[in-house]
């Protein structure tokens, strides 16, 4: 399993924000690009959340879910493959 699959794995949705997991490999745009076209989604990436083995990196993200969604379709138009949304659950009536 890789590092990407076992962090989409484990995540749980978070009580008030979405979550994005991000994969970033040889193929992928670069660090910079990448955050760039989360910066014009309304995300910005403060850096903690991340691990990398070898040419493997994995970006994890919370926002509020229009920017999530937004950068979804941004990254999804943009080439990345390894990319998994989480949204919160919903609230209980």
């Amino acid at each position: 399993m890789s590092l990407f699959e076992t962090i989409a794995n484990s995540l749980a949705p978070h009580p008030e924000q979405a979550q994005m997991v991000l994969g970033l490999g040889p193929s992928s745009p670069s660090l910079p690009s990448t955050l760039e076209m989360l910066a014009l989604c309304g995300i910005t990436w403060s850096g903690p959340q991340s691990a990398a083995t070898g040419a493997e990196a994995v970006l994890v993200i919370r926002s509020k879910v229009p920017a999530c969604q937004n950068a979804v379709i941004k990254l999804t138009e943009n080439g990345f493959k390894k990319l998994q949304a989480v949204y919160p659950l919903e609230p209980k009536v």
